[in-house]
């Protein structure tokens, strides 16, 4: 039986929850110390890891703390979240 939905990024999902930033931007090594997990190769490369729709675990943690991705910056490792 696997983690319930979101489990494995709570560490960003609290994170988020937390701040009162309206939009902030977070490396992929950030997000990965929030996790305290590597990402998956799929975050690096798709662009649609990072889209916002809660069938996904990963957006569901940020759906959650009422953000959405707003850019994916796939280059440089960056994404930005903006509160929803």
């Amino acid at each position: 039986m696997g983690m319930p939905k979101g489990d494995k990024y709570i560490g960003l999902t609290r994170f988020l929850e937390k701040s009162n930033e309206d939009k902030l931007t977070l490396s992929f090594a950030q997000i990965e110390s929030l996790i305290g997990d590597s990402l998956p190769l799929s975050a690096k490369v798709h662009r649609a890891f990072w889209s916002n729709t809660k069938t996904h675990s990963v957006a569901y943690g940020w759906m959650n703390a009422n953000y959405r991705t707003i850019d994916v910056d796939l280059g440089n490792e960056l994404i930005t979240f903006k509160k929803s």
